[in-house]
């Protein structure tokens, strides 16, 4: 049912904004963070390739990964994806004041992020054996593309979207039903769609030029605007139209 003002005794259709305006929205917010972000990915990578003595200091961390799996893979996304961005809204949101929702959103999200970190961790193993370890042009558009134009729309999108629309209404059965449906889609997937590829197509790009090993921990650097983005989107309309709409 369409959400309705009450306004002299009519019942008059409520304006619900268009969805690609919310990513939109979004994207403006968030272009600052988001320049800096990808700026930071563009002088790790040419940090890595053009200074021996870095990309000797990252061995150590590739070994890492190598040695530990996908267990690696977990603790940097629950790290990045949970408790940094976490401490950045407490310090830059809260002035320093340590809140109850900041440890029930911790106990929240580390599940969340334990799936999150597996999943990527896969796809990115996934994608050495479909496309390669070569850093030709080919090969990353085939490896972006994948990440940016399939993982991302068909899987980890909608995965959080759902996730955070849970954490916000506490109720689970109309979630399920609404997460596979077209209008679910389009009111809250696309626009965080919208919103992250602007940022996340370059930033995929620096790390899928990377050797496979470094590919997670530089993901968990970016995981912090990610996860500030998702809040951005599940928070941005999640007062009282959407409340009101029954999302």
């Amino acid at each position: 049912m369409d959400n309705l003002d009450v306004q002299a005794g009519n019942a008059v259709p409520a304006v619900v904004e268009a969805p690609w305006k919310v990513g939109w929205r979004a994207a403006k917010a968030n272009l600052v963070p988001g320049l800096g972000l990808q700026a930071l990915m563009l002088v790790l990578l040419v940090s890595y390739y053009g200074c021996a003595g870095f990309r000797d200091s990252l061995a150590e961390l590739a070994a890492l990964r190598e040695r530990w799996g996908i267990l690696f893979s977990v603790v940097i996304a629950v790290f990045s994806g949970a408790f940094f961005s976490e401490a950045i809204k407490i310090i830059f949101f809260q002035k320093g004041h340590l809140l109850p929702c900041n440890r029930e959103n911790l106990l929240y999200l580390t599940p969340f992020w334990v799936v999150n970190g597996a999943m990527v961790h896969t796809m990115y193993g996934w994608q050495v054996a479909w496309f390669g370890n070569g850093m030709d042009a080919l090969t990353l558009m085939k490896k972006v593309a994948f990440d940016q134009g399939v993982f991302n729309p068909c899987i980890a999108a909608p995965f959080a979207c759902w996730i955070f629309e849970y954490q916000r209404r506490k109720k689970i059965a109309a979630s399920v039903a609404e997460i596979f449906s077209c209008g679910y889609y389009a009111r809250r997937v696309f626009p965080l769609l919208i919103a992250t590829w602007g940022v996340w197509i370059p930033v995929v790009t620096v790390i899928y030029s990377l050797p496979l090993p470094l590919q997670m921990p530089v993901c968990g650097v970016a995981t912090c605007f990610w996860s500030l983005m998702l809040t951005f989107i599940g928070h941005d309309r999640g007062g009282d139209s959407q409340q009101k709409d029954g999302i």
